[in-house]
């Protein structure tokens, strides 16, 4: 009964990512489908369409790029004992580096979509690319921040291994 209580949530993450690429697909393709509708309808606003198949498609890789998260971390890696900082900064860089970097490439196709359309909407694209952009360095002040203490960390399992006696063969 144990196993089960322990193996459910990995069951669940795997649920959850499957469920998260197979909307990705979903999007990729509706997105395509789009264009090609554009395309072959002869319209007049096919460049819109394809910056819009850009936005899905921008939403889609961030969407596999969390499941994929989701199946390293939750699911595939077995868990070590290793240091409860490493293991917490390196989920978190990774994590908030997939956000950001959707954030900003999400920006970007909205910066186009704005500028063709009226300057005055540059705002709210230029916002969104200066969140993504301090979130990248909220990141980058964290793991300086958790440096010290990754070090301190590090510096005592040094200092208990040293303390151990090691076999002594005669």
């Amino acid at each position: 009964m144990f196993w089960l209580v322990a193996a459910l949530p990995r069951y669940f993450y795997l649920a959850v990512s499957l469920i998260l690429i197979t909307v990705a697909l979903l999007l990729v393709s509706y997105g395509l489908f789009e264009v090609w509708v554009a395309m072959h309808a002869g319209r007049d606003f096919v460049t819109d369409e394809l910056l819009n198949a850009i936005g899905v498609i921008v939403i889609s890789v961030a969407l596999v790029d969390v499941a994929k998260f989701l199946l390293e971390e939750e699911v595939m890696r077995r868990r070590s004992p290793r240091s409860s900082t490493v293991e917490m900064r390196r989920s978190l860089s990774k994590f908030v580096s997939i956000i950001a970097i959707a954030v900003c490439m999400e920006s970007l196709v909205y910066i186009f979509k704005a500028g063709k359309m009226d300057m005055k909407l540059l705002i709210y694209p230029s916002l969104l690319l200066l969140s993504g952009t301090l979130m990248i360095i909220g990141l980058g002040v964290y793991l300086r921040v958790t440096q010290f203490a990754l070090r301190t960390e590090s510096d005592a399992l040094f200092r208990d291994t040293k303390k151990r006696p090691d076999d002594e063969r005669a």
